[in-house]
């Protein structure tokens, strides 16, 4: 098996190094340079009910690992969680929250995104608040009862309106009493997800 921790830690590595070099000849078992690929959808138990690190590819695959390992490298995260797209991680991210849970949302998101969210509402499964997340007083409304998560688009699709990531974490900091969690998609289909937990005062 792969060890996807690499040779060293992310501490003494520049970020162009962890993106090239992460996974590099860590094959402790056939000594590959290059990480290899699996392919395979399927792995062989050691015997009767002992189950490897992996059994099958939907669940845990190597090559995946070996991705959320170099991504959370280069993000300084604990951990990554690799989806097949971005809807399925905006998605995964909601399916955490219960009914009493409150999103604040962008009032100008991709299209997909707003249909999941208003779904999901729909069904009960949190209070949702679509607000414009470039104007400070409607932001600063918004946050005056508590949210479970704070999900921002930007630029936002289609608009392309900018809500800073930095202004909202100030506003979660001095305008709730509870944990906030914020979501970020940097339109164009999720390329990054941040996740953070703002402590707030």
């Amino acid at each position: 098996m792969t060890n996807v921790q690499g040779a060293g830690g992310p501490q003494d590595r520049a970020p162009r190094t962890v993106a090239a070099a992460n996974g590099v000849a860590a094959d402790e078992r056939f000594g590959a340079v290059a990480p290899p690929l699996y392919l395979s959808s399927s792995f062989a138990f050691a015997g009767y009910d002992a189950m490897r690190d992996y059994d099958y590819s939907r669940t845990a695959n190597p090559s995946r690992d070996l991705l959320a390992d170099t991504l959370a490298r280069l993000e300084g995260g604990a951990g990554a969680i690799i989806t097949a797209s971005g809807m399925a991680a905006a998605d995964l991210v909601l399916s955490r929250l219960g009914r009493d849970d409150r999103v604040i949302a962008s009032h100008d998101c991709y299209g997909g995104t707003c249909r999941l969210l208003a779904a999901r509402r729909d069904r009960g499964q949190f209070d949702l608040a679509f607000v414009d997340q470039t104007d400070e007083t409607a932001m600063a409304a918004a946050l005056e009862a508590a949210a479970a998560l704070v999900f921002i688009e930007t630029p936002s699709n289609p608009t392309m309106a900018h809500a800073g990531i930095g202004d909202s974490l100030l506003r979660l900091s001095v305008g709730l009493e509870a944990e906030a969690d914020l979501l970020v998609d940097l339109a164009r289909g999720l390329d990054a997800i941040g996740t953070a937990e703002a402590k707030v005062a």
